[in-house]
């Protein structure tokens, strides 16, 4: 049986060799679609500096809740890492 998968930030010592393969081609990164009830998800994504920039209304149709936002995420990697 295999291991659920499980999300999470990328720790901050790895950000330094992260960023130094990013810069050269990418200005900026986006995460097209967070669904809104993915609390975990988002906290992720915020953790390593993305932020919501828009709000697709009624994207995702969750099983229990109907049609919920999908959230998109974006941060640039010009600046190096976040906080």
């Amino acid at each position: 049986m295999s291991r659920p998968l499980e999300i999470r930030p990328i720790p901050p010592s790895d950000w330094p060799e992260v960023w130094h393969l990013l810069q050269p081609v990418f200005g900026a990164m986006q995460c097209n679609l967070v669904v809104s009830t993915n609390t975990a998800g988002i906290r992720c994504w915020q953790k390593n500096g993305f932020r919501v920039v828009g709000t697709l209304p009624e994207a995702f149709r969750h099983w229990q809740l109907g049609y919920v936002d999908a959230l998109v995420m974006f941060r640039t990697v010009l600046e190096g890492p976040g906080p």
